[in-house]
């Protein structure tokens, strides 16, 4: 999918800009674009981003025809979806858009946006601010919806009773963007080719793992398999915090789960799944942060002791810190399907 990005899209009618993969723009030009936009001081970081430095994702740059200069530029994370009727969709996940000051009010964002839409007809975004929340709006789109955030601190992450001996089996292993045990990806497929009719998610194959693995390749997540009777059901992705993460949270030793997708959703497999995690969580990890649009889960998480937005301590600061998304293109359709949604579907989980 990543391969997208080296097309070159003809002018559009009655425009002065070129659409073009920002990776096929000049250094020089990309750091003249990040300094206007982000400050020099922010210059270093931005050439760090990974859709510069991987082929992960789909960033697109408008270059202005008159002086060559980019205008513009959007970022996605492209996927593919199956709907209810079994179909499979492309889709994108808008990360942001960022104009240059000279080239504001002209509805380049939205342009550069609507650009997405041929190769894409299911679009969402996922942890956007107010003022994103209003142009997407002015582009049809639908939302915002809240995504719920949980959290296991200590001493509640040791507390919490770990798995017993029951009809589910939990196994682990390490991945990274060289290296997809075959077991795992085997399991994965098989979770992946046994989603239930009714849950709307991005495909999440082997293959689609290893895409976003690269992106970051320097990280080792633990992948969790939940097999009932020894077949694969569902998994979980946990990873301690990295350079990517802000200072506070690297402090505090928060893990993440990156991703938790389960094929059934009842009490005793959820009970299982949140012990589980706790579980797989080292000695080492002072929280684990989870995120997720689906309320069972959610409800599983703080019946077995995970803080919640109702929570006492950290209870408002989670419901403030939860990301919104929106749906737009094909997925307007869908606002009250059963849509599955954590930290690895849109750039969140690459960039914390």
């Amino acid at each position: 999918m990543a391969s997208s990005t080296l097309r070159r899209w003809p002018p559009l009618a009655d425009e002065d800009f070129e659409l073009v993969s920002v990776r096929a723009v000049a250094p020089a030009a990309l750091e003249d674009f990040a300094g206007a936009v982000w400050g020099a001081r922010a210059l270093n970081d931005i050439l760090r981003q990974w859709w510069l430095t991987s082929e992960y994702g789909d960033a697109t740059a408008a270059i202005d025809r008159a002086s060559g200069r980019i205008a513009g530029l959007c970022v996605a994370v492209p996927s593919t979806w199956e709907l209810p009727g079994g179909q499979c969709a492309n889709a994108v996940s808008i990360c942001g858009w960022y104009v240059a000051p000279k080239f504001t009010g002209r509805g380049l964002g939205k342009m550069l946006v609507g650009s997405f839409a041929e190769r894409a007809p299911l679009m969402n975004a996922l942890s956007i601010s107010d003022a994103a929340i209003v142009n997407f709006a002015k582009l049809g789109w639908v939302g915002p919806f809240t995504t719920r955030l949980r959290l296991l601190p200590l001493p509640r992450l040791r507390q919490l009773r770990r798995p017993r001996a029951t009809e589910f089996s939990t196994r682990r292993f390490v991945a990274s963007a060289g290296k997809l045990p075959a077991e795992l990806a085997s399991a994965l497929d098989a979770i992946d080719a046994a989603k239930p009719a009714l849950q709307m998610r991005r495909r999440r194959r082997a293959s689609d793992w290893r895409e976003h693995l690269a992106a970051r390749p320097h990280r080792t997540p633990i992948f969790s398999i939940i097999a009932v009777r020894g077949k694969p059901t569902g998994y979980f992705v946990l990873r301690p915090t990295d350079a990517e993460a802000g200072t506070a949270y690297r402090a505090a030793r928060l893990h993440y789960v990156s991703d938790l997708i389960l094929n059934r959703l009842d009490a005793a497999i959820l009970d299982y799944s949140m012990a589980s995690i706790a579980a797989a969580a080292p000695w080492s990890a002072g929280a684990v942060l989870m995120c997720t649009s689906n309320a069972d889960i959610a409800a599983a998480a703080a019946r077995a002791g995970w803080l919640d937005e109702q929570s006492p301590i950290l209870g408002s600061r989670l419901a403030a810190k939860a990301p919104r998304y929106m749906l737009g293109g094909g997925l307007v359709q869908f606002t009250e399907a059963d849509i599955h949604l954590s930290f690895a579907d849109s750039d969140v989980d690459l960039n914390i």
